[in-house]
């Protein structure tokens, strides 16, 4: 088989990380499979497999048409053509979609070429920008726009943002279009909440799998690592990890925590990148994102408690990376957090409540640690990353008809 994935990011990030695996676990069976991508460089390990699709200038230019023109996704045409002109040589058997949002890619000369082709397609939706006219997320505003016709966004200047129009009614329009067009595809959601969410959505005339995302549980598990210990010694270390920190990513509820909890008890510790116009407390600890899932572990294990105040997320991976580094979790019930954290994995808040928070953290940080990572150990095999690369080859499989 020969296969081709599409993506934001290649081997960074939750999303590209599981690329990352898809391609490593085709190559072990014999098959070929390539990364197409959009932003940033590859990691080093998975440069085999990508090839970047534009150049940042492009990415750049396709921002300011998104702020001036609200055209999120069609633009970067020259980009498209150039990937096309690979797909003519590659010749997939299948292409595997994942986020085609990110300032990369036009989608509408995407599918003109999928549908003209008659190429199945996997579409693997880790957030909810493809349902909607705008935004990424609605769940959390209460927006029901999305079923039947998006208008007057209320989240135009939220991420792809738009200072100027508001084309959501249209490109909604544009969106159901393209991407109801396909012959053979398959929609797959990481979270029971997302499919849920999909089912109301134009999409629902696929079929619709649910495949949670996967973690090395090799890589992810507890280290015998105390890495803050001499920084900031006997405190309890909470810890938030985000690709970047963002206000639907909490990182305003960080701040306010920081005076809500003891400062001679505990320590925030947040991993990822912030931007300027956030103003960050002096005692709040930042460690700039990392790529290295290995790093990424030693923090995890050498944590109290992962707390993770997103306003919602598909599946929640970073909750189950630090599950199975043997941290319990205090977060919102926001999304798929539930379906992550099951019952022994650590407390959810049901509304976004800092006091319930607070009060979660200090019930918790105080418990047998032993016994705490043991469940969250437990839980967090369920997630494993064989499990999910079955799931999918075995999608593959059937939507070529290879045996």
């Amino acid at each position: 088989m020969n296969i081709i994935q599409i993506n934001e990011y290649c081997g960074m990030g939750s999303t590209g990380r599981i690329c990352l695996e898809l391609a490593k676990m085709m190559e072990k069976k014999g098959h070929n499979c390539r990364i197409i991508y959009g932003r940033k460089k590859a990691t080093k390990e998975s440069g085999e497999y990508g090839m970047r699709m534009t150049s940042s200038f492009g990415v750049y230019i396709h921002g300011v048409e998104t702020r001036i023109l609200d055209n999120h996704a069609f633009a970067s045409t020259f980009e498209t053509l150039r990937l096309l002109f690979f797909l003519k040589i590659y010749k997939p058997d299948l292409i595997h979609l994942h986020n085609l949002h990110g300032y990369y890619i036009n989608v509408a000369v995407l599918f003109r070429y999928i549908i003209t082709n008659k190429i199945p397609v996997i579409w693997t939706l880790h957030d909810c920008w493809s349902m909607t006219g705008h935004c990424s997320h609605f769940y959390h505003i209460g927006c029901n726009k999305w079923i039947s016709g998006c208008h007057n966004c209320q989240q135009k200047k939220e991420y792809p943002a738009s200072l100027v129009f508001d084309k959501s009614k249209k490109n909604w329009e544009k969106k159901k279009k393209i991407f109801t067009s396909l012959d053979c595809a398959v929609i797959v959601t990481p979270s029971i909440w997302l499919s849920e969410l999909v089912n109301k959505s134009y999409l629902n005339k696929y079929q619709i799998k649910v495949v949670p995302n996967g973690i090395d549980l090799n890589v992810f598990y507890p280290r015998d690592d105390s890495m803050f210990s001499k920084k900031f010694g006997y405190k309890k270390i909470i810890l938030g990890v985000s690709n970047v920190w963002t206000e639907n990513k909490g990182i305003y509820d960080f701040i306010n925590l920081v005076d809500m909890l003891d400062a001679s008890k505990f320590q925030i510790v947040l991993v990822g990148e912030v931007k300027k116009d956030f103003e960050i407390p002096s005692n709040i600890y930042i460690i700039d994102r990392t790529d290295s899932t290995d790093e990424l572990a030693k923090i995890y294990s050498s944590a109290d408690i992962y707390v993770d105040l997103s306003k919602i997320e598909v599946l929640g991976t970073t909750i189950i990376e630090a599950m199975a580094c043997g941290c319990p979790i205090v977060t919102y019930g926001a999304g798929g957090n539930s379906e992550s954290i099951g019952e022994y994995g650590g407390r959810i808040i049901e509304k976004q409540n800092l006091s319930s928070v607070v009060d979660a953290i200090q019930q918790m940080a105080f418990l047998d640690k032993n016994v705490i990572r043991g469940a969250c150990v437990q839980q967090a095999k369920i997630f494993s990353k064989e499990k999910m690369l079955e799931n999918y080859y075995l999608l593959y499989k059937k939507l070529v008809n290879y045996e």
